[in-house]
């Protein structure tokens, strides 16, 4: 996340020298930016569905194959381990 805030202080790619850093950045994108990013997040919401017989519909098979097999304490230690390693990075 720092280096996310400080490189743009330094390196802007040919093109989009005029646009601001942060939340500055809204008030310069152009419309064609916004209806990309509309679009992509839509097509993402059409498109991008559950896998078929999985978990639960938060499974869109991003590793979850690899819980095939797994006994349920087994899957159970995992996704609470997740979790809190998901916590842990949201407080860093």
């Amino acid at each position: 996340a720092t280096l996310g805030y400080v490189v743009p202080e330094l390196f802007h790619f040919p093109g989009c020298e005029n646009f601001t850093n942060g939340l500055g950045a809204l008030n310069t994108m152009p419309v064609e930016g916004w209806v990309q990013l509309v679009a992509f997040i839509g097509a993402h919401e059409i498109l991008v569905k559950p896998r078929a017989n999985g978990m639960g519909a938060y499974d869109f098979g991003f590793g979850s194959e690899l819980l095939e097999g797994a006994d349920d304490a087994e899957i159970q230690r995992r996704q609470t381990s997740e979790r809190n390693n998901g916590r842990l990075a949201m407080m860093a």
